[in-house]
């Protein structure tokens, strides 16, 4: 009886199957870079004429760096606990421009929350909304199995946040000249989440603050950051934000 050949065969499948896959991923970074040569260059010299040119290089290293080594570290561990070196230590490689374009974002909605932005011409919606649509994107891609990049997306909205929030060096129409981070109620970590959420949230997050503050972690600060205590300084990023509302 003949056998047949079905070694050639299976070789031209598996090229085949790895030519979609190099199409799909050259694909896909096209459309990364496209969306980050029409929408950075724009926000990174605005944030410039607000922050100076330091405070915005700090934010895109810190951004950057700091969520590409969260995203190395989680990779690490599901080798640990899963095993498959050759999906989770060699098959995933990352890119800084999507925590970076989220990073953005977060920026923009702490200093401009309210704008209206126009999106193809047609849908617009304010600029607080925005992280959030795309973190949402993030993780539903995330869960049906497209963890590399999209959940550089998850890293670049938390560490930007942070930053912004606790570290960002601000100089101020005060005494003492300069104050870190925004620790206004509109841009508490509550706030990016629906209502039913708050409760829980806010006793982690003040739990969180805690600790912080006790391990000096964290600039220090007369306000509570999570409950709500917060006095207006003049000249900081929230009232940019409200000046421009």
């Amino acid at each position: 009886m003949d056998v047949p050949d079905l070694g050639s065969g299976g070789d031209d499948n598996i090229r085949g199957t790895s030519l979609g896959h190099t199409r799909i991923l050259h694909l896909r970074h096209c459309q990364q870079l496209l969306a980050t040569l029409i929408f950075v260059p724009a926000s990174l010299k605005y944030l410039e004429r607000v922050w100076g040119s330091v405070e915005l290089l700090k934010f895109i290293v810190v951004t950057v760096a700091v969520s590409n080594i969260i995203a190395f570290g989680l990779n690490w561990i599901e080798y640990f606990v899963i095993g498959k070196p050759e999906l989770f230590l060699y098959g995933m490689r990352y890119h800084g421009q999507m925590a970076l374009q989220i990073g953005l974002l977060v920026a923009f909605t702490q200093l401009i929350p309210e704008h209206n932005v126009q999106l193809f011409g047609v849908i617009k919606v304010k600029v607080k909304t925005m992280p959030m649509a795309y973190l949402t994107l993030s993780t539903i891609l995330c869960i049906v199995g497209f963890q590399n990049p999209w959940i550089l997306i998850q890293f670049g909205w938390f560490v930007s946040w942070v930053y912004l929030r606790f570290y960002k060096k601000t100089t101020v129409d005060s005494i003492n000249g300069v104050t870190y981070g925004d620790r206004s109620d509109t841009f508490s970590l509550v706030s990016w989440f629906p209502p039913f959420m708050h409760g829980p949230l806010t006793i982690l997050g003040n739990t969180v603050h805690s600790l912080a503050n006790r391990f000096h972690l964290i600039p220090t600060s007369s306000s509570d950051i999570e409950g709500g205590a917060y006095a207006q300084v003049p000249g900081g990023a929230r009232a940019e934000a409200e000046r421009r509302r």
